[in-house]
């Protein structure tokens, strides 16, 4: 497994609060089937390819674009080990 962390950014808004842009964006990640946790500052997919991650970031900023953003910042951090097949259940499972 691959697993990324995402954050994606909004810039440019009328208001302070960029949560409806937020929301487009875990709802697109989400809607491509891929195991998704939710943070406060970003979201971590899990995927068997790395096209699968890059896929399925273009439609979480498509998502924000679509939304009414005028400027994004996307950043994406991925782990992908070869040695294991690493998840994010199993991530966190190994810090409790």
């Amino acid at each position: 497994m691959i697993i990324a962390e995402i954050s994606i950014t909004p810039l440019g808004t009328k208001k302070t609060s960029v949560s409806r842009y937020v929301r487009k964006a875990v709802q697109a990640l989400e809607e491509t089937g891929l195991q998704t946790k939710r943070g406060a500052m970003s979201t971590t997919i899990e995927a068997e390819t790395l096209q699968e991650i890059l896929e399925a970031v273009t439609q979480a900023h498509q998502a924000v674009i679509q939304e009414g953003a005028k400027r994004i910042v996307t950043e994406i951090k991925i782990d992908h080990r070869l040695d294991k097949n690493a998840t994010i259940n199993r991530k966190i499972q190994k810090i409790k």
